[in-house]
C-alpha cells in the first residue's frame, strides 16, 4: 500500500456500489476505482 494515501470514508447509494464490486477484481480494487475517480475530478477541474 502507498505511505501517501490518507483514509476517507464515503458512502455511496446500494445501486452504485454493486457495480463497482461488479468491476473489482484482482489488482483493480473498490478502493482504486473511486481513488481513479477522485484524481480525473481534480484533473478535470484543474484545467478550467
Amino acid at each position: 500500500m502507498n505511505n501517501n494515501l490518507q483514509r476517507i470514508s464515503v458512502s455511496v447509494d446500494k445501486e452504485d456500489y454493486k457495480k463497482l464490486k461488479g468491476f473489482s477484481k484482482p489488482g483493480l480494487s473498490t478502493g482504486f476505482l473511486i481513488r481513479e475517480a477522485i484524481r480525473d475530478f481534480l484533473l478535470k477541474i484543474s484545467r478550467k
